[in-house]
């Protein structure tokens, strides 16, 4: 991409699989270790490897709804932002606003009032 300011950025490339085979360890070793109750991905090649690559459902059916896969209880795949950026879709855009708030709401978010700030952390229901 070359930018008005005259600097370019190199279009970032879907990492190759012999590139997330060399990644996957690390990432399992964590999963295993803060064993969290929800994992969230974006985009495609996420929701594609944390579902073991057995899914052939794309991002955009699953996207916005919890799942249960071979490995791990709880997914939540949402699109990828980035990509949502790079397209400029408002509708892609809307959905995963969408698909934030029912994660939001499962899990609850962590929002200090814009007027007062609480002395600790309070839920808030969206």
């Amino acid at each position: 991409y070359h930018f008005e300011d005259g600097r370019d950025y190199p279009i970032q490339d879907s990492p190759e699989w012999d590139e997330i085979n060399q990644c996957k360890p690390i990432v399992d070793g964590m999963i295993r270790r803060y064993q969290p109750k929800v994992i969230v991905t974006l985009g495609a090649l996420a929701w594609h490897v944390i579902s073991g690559g057995e899914s052939k459902m794309k991002v955009t059916e699953a996207a916005g709804r919890f799942w249960a896969t071979p490995k791990h209880p709880l997914v939540f795949p949402l699109l990828n932002p980035a990509g949502i950026l790079k397209t400029g879709s408002h509708m892609d855009y809307q959905a995963l606003l969408r698909q934030a708030k029912v994660l939001a709401k499962s899990v609850g978010v962590v929002r200090p009032d814009a007027e007062a700030v609480p002395s600790t952390p309070q839920v808030i229901p969206v």
